[in-house]
């Protein structure tokens, strides 16, 4: 299909723009964490004004990248070991990482072997979104091998079902972030019914988008409102589950191609894996400077514009430079990036993948 809404490099455009609100999310907090309180509306900002949109555009993103590549016939036991080298591995050995990191600085982390058992089973920091999504593409693709012949109507159906159980007490089940499937199953589908109907909705889009961007508009200042009242969002509710689908949509169909944001693209999986790593890297970096510096200026403060441009800086270049690296020199250790790596990859020189 020749549609401009499944370019790639716009795909990966929109992608890079869920990268910087991710890496953003955390920034802040961590600038925060390090400053002080007194900034503590940066966080509010950051971390619940967009939420409805910073872990439903991830999700979104792969529910249409999944219906670009469904599971085939006769294809389960090859969709699940793609899957499991893709999800399960990179999170099993990026949270031994992290854990391992951790005790290193001094941040002590049980790393026993029954504590490592514990984070296969329940979610760990920010990679409740792996598992989610894993239990998301494993059901969405039983569905798709039962009802093969009408794929089409069954995501339709599934999306109805999902946006229902969006506020059942499922929400609350943490073993294997199974709960954080069901917040982000209603986006994910969406992103599979925007493919499976993109030819209907591409002829009828432009009718629709001036209203549907008035919509976001109303959505989000309510949201905000009630923020700015309440000073937290429990996310279950209908307005961040509507603002989330049609701002996500939104930026889907229409956000336009951009160089920059394609490039951070393309090495979004490695972003999210590890770019806490290197916030934390930023963090640490400030503070030991701080410490050297303050004897010589007590009045010495830390700007927290800057360790937050540099917690950004970090946050996604440090990830990107490890898929490199890894490409480049390792290519055995493609496995820590949901990647299977030939040695070939040891030949060529460094170069921005194109996605």
């Amino acid at each position: 299909m020749a549609d401009p809404i499944v370019d790639r490099e716009r795909l990966n455009s929109v992608r890079g723009l869920a990268c910087l609100l991710l890496v953003a999310n955390h920034s802040v907090a961590g600038a925060v964490a390090v400053v002080g309180p007194e900034s503590l509306v940066l966080v509010t900002l950051f971390e619940q004004a967009f939420a409805p949109i910073r872990m439903p555009l991830f999700s979104i993103l792969s529910g249409f990248i999944y219906a670009m590549r469904p599971i085939g016939a006769g294809k389960n036991g090859a969709f699940l070991k793609r899957k499991i080298g893709r999800l399960l591995i990179p999170y099993f050995t990026t949270a031994f990482a992290i854990i391992i990191l951790k005790n290193i600085v001094g941040h002590k982390e049980p790393c026993r072997l029954d504590c490592m058992a514990q984070y296969a089973i329940y979610p760990y920091n920010h990679l409740w979104f792996i598992q989610s999504i894993f239990i998301i593409f494993l059901i969405t693709s039983a569905v798709d091998r039962y009802f093969y012949k009408h794929t089409e109507r069954a995501c339709v159906f599934m999306l109805i079902f999902s946006c229902a159980l969006y506020f059942s007490p499922l929400r609350n089940i943490d073993i294997f972030s199974i709960g954080h499937a069901f917040y982000l199953a209603p986006y994910f589908l969406t992103g599979v019914v925007l493919h499976r109907h993109l030819e209907a909705i591409s002829n009828h889009f432009d009718r629709i988008i001036w209203p549907a961007i008035m919509l976001c508009v109303m959505l989000f200042s309510i949201n905000f409102y009630a923020l700015s009242s309440d000073g937290i969002i429990t996310h279950n509710n209908a307005v961040e589950l509507i603002l989330g689908m049609a701002a996500c949509t939104l930026l889907l169909i229409k956000f336009p191609a951009s160089r920059p944001l394609t490039q951070i693209g393309v090495f979004s999986y490695s972003i999210y894996l590890y770019h806490t790593v290197f916030v934390s890297l930023a963090n640490q970096l400030t503070l030991s400077i701080h410490a050297m510096f303050a004897s010589m200026a007590n009045r010495l403060t830390v700007n927290i514009y800057l360790l937050f441009a540099l917690s950004m800086a970090l946050g996604v270049f440090g990830p990107i430079c490890i898929e490199l690296a890894i490409r480049r020199y390792a290519p055995f250790l493609g496995f820590v990036i949901g990647e299977r790596l030939k040695m070939a990859a040891l030949r060529p020189p460094f170069r921005w993948r194109e996605g």
